[in-house]
């Protein structure tokens, strides 16, 4: 994922955290990976994957295209 798009995916996810009170924590245990991982995908370090992306937009209830919207846009 192209690193300014990573920033928009990860912006909108933790928009998406803090709307409905979740923590990063929680989402790692609720996704099934590491707290390590999960931290790893919002600093940059990890892409995350497809079907990530899909659990995310399922998780919050939300289309996949929602987490690529550019805020403002």
């Amino acid at each position: 994922m192209e690193n300014n798009l990573n920033k928009v995916v990860n912006g909108n996810v933790r928009k998406l955290l803090m709307d409905s009170g979740i923590t990063l924590t929680q989402m790692g245990k609720d996704m099934g990976i590491a707290q390590r991982t999960v931290y790893k995908h919002f600093s940059g370090s990890y892409d995350f994957r497809m079907s990530q992306l899909e659990w995310l937009a399922d998780y919050f209830g939300v289309e996949v295209n929602t987490l690529f919207v550019v805020n403002g846009d």
